[in-house]
């Protein structure tokens, strides 16, 4: 990430890079004052794109139009079919689609997300959402016809955040503590540090892991939670795959709704991406 000349971070992102709703999981906590609100870019003459071939070729012009006001380009993080549609730029359903959801992920897991999305369309016959708590809930118990656990209280399995032998090795290789000064004093040290416990995020639920045996519910519940599917992941193919694919999606980079992204412009609403950089700009290419 380069540094203008003001010392202000600004991150430099590439056009053509597919949506619509945001899983990741929680975001790190804003601190201070909302920035003041960024007026909307003016004289931008209408621009339609349609296709895929249209954005590609209508690069230079999007660049253009971004690099022109630094300061609002920062909403391009924010949701970047909102903040083209604020830059004269209209978009299909076809391309915003395939811009929010081609940005979000990497090629392999992108083309995963697509696979299950595509079976889960065909089978349940309606767009799968494992993260509508809700939606979920209705699936499972009434579509799936699964017998509601009770699971309340039982941890999930979650694959550990670093591989537990390349742990053993760095610590055996982390050098033991030596005294600076010999025969100094030492002080006794009432302060200490903690490191806080691990908290398990549902993208590392580990789908490979034996579930245990639970006790049935009288009652199915309304809603769902991702971490609660966890444990009918093995009861039907389908709600494996829900539980995939939900995991996939809150690994994407998150995209914020309409109203937030209009609260997050005006200044009414706190965000991370508008109080660390303070502009964006996108290379042009020469031809």
């Amino acid at each position: 990430m380069a540094r203008s000349p003001r010392s202000s971070p600004t991150k430099t992102a590439a056009l053509g890079s597919r949506p619509y709703q945001s899983f990741a999981p929680r975001a790190a906590r804003v601190t201070g004052r909302a920035p003041p609100p960024i007026e909307l870019p003016q004289g931008n003459a209408p621009l339609t794109i349609a296709t895929r071939r249209d954005l590609a070729a209508s690069q230079k012009e999007i660049a253009a139009r971004i690099n022109a006001d630094p300061r609002f380009a920062v909403m391009v993080l924010v949701n970047p079919v909102l903040a083209f549609k604020d830059l004269g730029i209209e978009l299909s359903a076809e391309v915003q689609h395939h811009l929010m959801h081609r940005t979000q992920h990497p090629v392999e897991l992108r083309k995963r997300r697509d696979a299950l999305e595509q079976a889960l369309r065909e089978a349940l016959g309606e767009e799968p959402r494992p993260n509508d708590r809700a939606w979920l809930a209705a699936t499972v118990f009434e579509r799936l016809k699964l017998a509601p656990v009770d699971s309340a209280g039982i941890e999930p399995a979650y694959l550990p955040p670093l591989n537990t032998a390349l742990i053993a090795r760095l610590a055996a290789l982390r050098p033991k503590p030596k005294p600076r000064y010999r025969g100094a004093r030492r002080a006794s040290v009432k302060a200490g540090i903690r490191v806080a416990a691990w908290q398990p995020a549902a993208r590392r639920l580990d789908l490979d892991a034996e579930l245990p045996k639970l006790p049935a519910l009288a009652q199915a519940p309304r809603e769902l939670a991702l971490d609660a599917l966890y444990f009918y992941k093995d009861a039907h193919p389908l709600a494996r795959q829900l539980l995939e694919l939900g995991i996939i999606q809150r690994q994407g980079f998150p995209f914020h709704t309409p109203d937030a992204y209009r609260k997050i412009r005006a200044g009414e609403r706190r965000n991370a991406f508008r109080n660390w950089i303070r502009s964006v700009r996108f290379p042009v290419a020469e031809s």
